[in-house]
């Protein structure tokens, strides 16, 4: 189900609606945005599992505000863009490497940061992985495994992570068969350890998505990772418990290490 429309307007920012083509062909929509005082530095959002680009507009209107372009935009099977199948970043990934592409194409930007949430991070990560391009990212509620979001949706209804497996696995299975993808190959623990770019994890005590500890088994795979653990925060909701230094700590960070 899409977020409800939340368009750039709404933030009084300069947004233009853009189409591209993802890696392997399909047509996705978005917005290029912005700000008033550019600095030179490109990020591009990848939003969460079942949602839109929408329900991230909030977040790029406060990093438009920190100097960043933005591209924000649809991956497949969500909100405006083509596609049929959702498949948890085992495609996905080409939808972001078809953002790059577009970037350097239209506006000759061959260095972005990646920020992703949820469902979006892993595929951040995925992305880094196989694009030099990718200067840094922001993964904000990664999943260490496609299945633990599965095994989450049964934790929040109290059901122990034993008696979902089965269950979890079968839903795994049959989404990869009518995909035509194996869809835990897209599993953000198996490419963590090829980036090389520097990665900011941002994890919620309370996630139930994913364990501190298995946030923490993702960073220190990476290199150049580091953990912020944002206490009785829940899943992806960080922003929420501290606008000021959530934004501050990933505005800071991505300043850092992208150009201007």
């Amino acid at each position: 189900t899409p977020d409800p429309a939340d368009p750039p307007a709404n933030y009084a920012l300069d947004a233009k609606p853009v189409t591209f083509f993802s890696r392997d062909h399909l047509p996705l929509c978005g917005w290029w945005i912005t700000p008033d005082t550019p600095t030179g530095r490109t990020l591009v959002i990848v939003h969460g599992h079942n949602g839109s680009l929408d329900g991230d507009t909030e977040q790029a209107a406060a990093l438009v505000r920190q100097g960043f372009n933005v591209l924000l935009f649809n991956l497949r099977a969500h909100g405006t863009s083509a596609g049929r199948h959702v498949t948890f970043g085992a495609r996905e990934y080409l939808d972001v490497l078809g953002a790059l592409d577009w970037l350097q194409a239209t506006h000759g930007i061959a260095s972005v940061g990646l920020v992703g949430f949820s469902m979006g991070a892993g595929v951040a990560l995925r992305t880094a992985a196989l694009d030099r391009r990718v200067a840094a990212v922001v993964a904000d509620g990664t999943i260490s495994r496609v299945v633990d979001g599965l095994i989450g949706m049964g934790r929040t209804r109290n059901i122990p992570a034993g008696a979902i497996w089965p269950f979890a696995a079968a839903i795994l299975l049959t989404s990869s068969l009518r995909a035509g993808v194996w869809i835990p190959a897209a599993d953000p623990i198996r490419w963590v350890a090829q980036v090389t770019r520097p990665v900011l994890f941002i994890h919620g005590t309370d996630d139930p998505f994913n364990t501190t500890a298995g946030a923490g088994r993702l960073a220190v795979r990476v290199n150049r990772g580091q953990l912020w653990l944002v206490p009785g925060a829940g899943h992806r909701d960080a922003y929420q418990h501290d606008p000021d230094a959530y934004y501050s700590r990933v505005g800071g960070f991505l300043r850092g290490v992208l150009r201007g």
